[in-house]
């Protein structure tokens, strides 16, 4: 830490927030598939907004707030659909699976 002497605080930040959310990146990529890393760039510019309001005081035009809305309800919609598609997978999977075990 004494080799960063010299180096700004804010900088430092900067590059923990940006390993972190490399990592994160990718662990987002293997847990929700190429479906949820689609969305990362909209949740992102909603989280912004959100931000940028309480932390910076801005203000937003209403059709602004409206956008970031349609994105929490498309992820919302995103999560609601995948999470049925795997769970009717999961479903076929064991009927499979004791379908074979009957038949043996």
């Amino acid at each position: 830490l004494a080799l960063l002497g010299g180096v700004p605080l804010v900088v430092v930040g900067q590059v923990a927030s940006a390993a972190a959310m490399f990592a994160f990146f990718f662990r987002l990529q293997a847990v929700g598939g190429p479906v949820y890393l689609s969305q990362i760039g909209y949740v992102a510019a909603a989280v912004g907004l959100f931000a940028g309001t309480m932390f910076l005081g801005e203000h937003y035009q209403l059709l602004t707030w409206a956008g970031a809305a349609i994105i929490v309800a498309g992820v919302f919609i995103t999560t609601k659909a995948q999470s049925q598609t795997t769970t009717k997978a999961q479903s076929q999977v064991g009927e499979k699976v004791a379908g074979e075990k009957v038949a043996a």
